[in-house]
Formats: structure tokens, C-alpha cells, sequence
């Protein structure tokens, strides 16, 4: 009987301490990441995002030089664009949540048009991108507040319809 009363205090002090954790994090405004998943860079990037001020934003029409992926020397982690020209930044921040199809169209060369914030990240000025325009169509890449756009596999989708029953329920059958 004891254990049991035992475990059940144990059951109950978790679920206050998880409670406020979370009433913690909506006060404070912040979001749940996992903080596994975050380097240095993504960290400082997305503090960055957060002030995000719709009045500074710019627009700019360039060339893709180079794609990189990944965090590669200090940089937010996602897909990041090396742009020709002579822009006030060097580098592209387009997030870790572009669908394959998009993702596929990137490449040295190719002109986009991007709509962002210029903002520094581990010393160099980057354009945190909101909206990016490749082939006549706009994608968005980041909310109005900066924070990044749910990730969306085009090819799942008919309009708003599942393709399929499996797609419906998940891919269980």
C-alpha cells in the first residue's frame, strides 16, 4: 500500500513539474526544441529570428552560386544559399524545413528571388529568408514572425486530399 502511495506522489510531482515547464515556455513566448538537434549556430540563428521586424525586411533577385547543406562552417543549419552579387550579406538562410521538391530545384545558376532580414550569425551578415521565388513560384519559407513554415511534401497532396487511403491514416493499412 505504501509503494504504491509512493509512486503516485512520484506520478503526481512529474506531471506539476512538466505543467509548469510548459506554462514557463508560453509565457516566455518561446517554442519546443529539441535541444539535441541545435547547434551553436541554429541557436544563435533562431535567436536572431525571433526579434523578427517585418519593417526591415528586403527584397533581392540574384544568382544561386553554390547550395549548401547542412551546418558547414558556422551556419545556421538547413539549407543555405551562396548568392552572386553585390548584396550586403554572402549568405542565404533558408531553414531545415524545404520539401524535396523545392529542395531539388536549388542549384548554381539558377536565378530566385528572396524576401528576408539581413541579421549576423557567428559574425557574418546572413539573409534570414521568408519568401523565396525559383521558376514563377513563391514559396514561403518562414511564418510573418520569422519562425519556420511547417514542412509541406507537395507530392503527398492532391489539393487538399490525401492521394490515397494510406496517406489518410498515416500509411497504415
Amino acid at each position: 500500500m505504501a509503494d504504491s502511495q509512493e509512486r503516485f506522489k512520484v506520478k503526481i510531482k512529474e506531471v506539476i513539474a512538466c505543467t509548469l515547464g510548459v506554462c514557463a515556455l508560453l509565457l516566455m513566448g518561446g517554442s519546443i526544441r529539441p535541444a539535441s538537434a541545435q547547434t551553436a549556430a541554429a541557436a544563435e540563428s533562431s535567436a536572431a529570428f525571433q526579434r523578427w521586424n517585418p519593417a526591415n525586411e528586403i527584397s533581392v533577385t540574384g544568382t544561386i552560386h553554390e547550395v549548401v547543406n547542412g551546418s558547414a562552417s558556422g551556419l545556421p543549419v538547413g539549407v543555405n544559399l551562396l548568392l552572386d552579387g553585390p548584396q550586403s550579406f554572402q549568405y542565404a538562410a533558408l531553414g531545415s524545413q524545404l520539401n524535396s521538391s523545392t529542395k531539388s530545384q536549388l542549384a548554381a545558376g539558377q536565378a530566385v528571388t528572396l524576401k528576408g532580414i539581413v541579421t549576423t550569425i557567428n559574425g557574418r551578415n546572413a539573409l534570414a529568408v521568408r519568401e523565396l521565388t525559383i521558376n514563377q513560384q513563391k514559396i514561403k519559407v518562414r511564418t510573418a514572425k520569422g519562425g519556420l513554415s511547417p514542412r509541406v511534401e507537395t507530392s503527398a497532396y492532391q489539393g487538399n486530399r490525401p492521394r490515397s487511403n494510406a496517406a489518410a491514416n498515416g500509411g497504415a493499412r
